[in-house]
């Protein structure tokens, strides 16, 4: 049998077989839980996971053993890794540009931040284009609302 996650917790590391779902993506966000040599529960990390239901990747605290591989170092790795399949307009590449008659927001994957642009339509369908930065983080920007993290 297989493990999906193995590290020096190679002990705590349940031992779920990866014959049915082999695309970390399509894996539940899982916390994990604290490695038995971690006495003081301080081993935690930012990581990122794709949440299949909404489509979006999504930063939560990794407790250090065990879980799922659904989790990404960055959330530029998260999007690449996951959400190209999808659809998502987030993973489209954008240039930011300086002239235009009309400011818009697009999403930047590699600092997980929405930035403002000029362009010279109006238009954002099918784009990495937003109207609003508010949409622009609603649609794209990773953030942990639907993952406890004050573990």
């Amino acid at each position: 049998m297989q493990y999906l996650y193995q590290d020096s917790c190679n002990a705590c590391s349940p031992p779920y077989s990866t014959a049915r779902v082999s695309d970390p993506c399509k894996f539940p966000i899982s916390i994990g839980r604290h490695c038995y040599n971690d006495t003081r529960f301080v081993t935690r990390h930012k990581v990122f996971g794709y949440n299949y239901m909404t489509h979006r990747c999504e930063r939560f605290t990794y407790l250090g053993c065990g879980g799922y591989k659904n989790r990404f170092s960055t959330a530029a790795e998260c999007w690449q890794k996951c959400a190209g399949a999808s659809g998502s307009k987030c993973v489209l590449k954008s240039v930011k540009r300086r002239f235009g008659g009309f400011s818009k927001y697009y999403y930047n994957m590699t600092s997980d931040t929405c930035e403002s642009s000029r362009y010279w339509t109006n238009r954002v369908n099918g784009k990495n284009r937003f109207s609003t930065l508010a949409d622009c983080e609603r649609s794209c920007k990773a953030n942990h609302t639907h993952i406890r993290d004050d573990v």
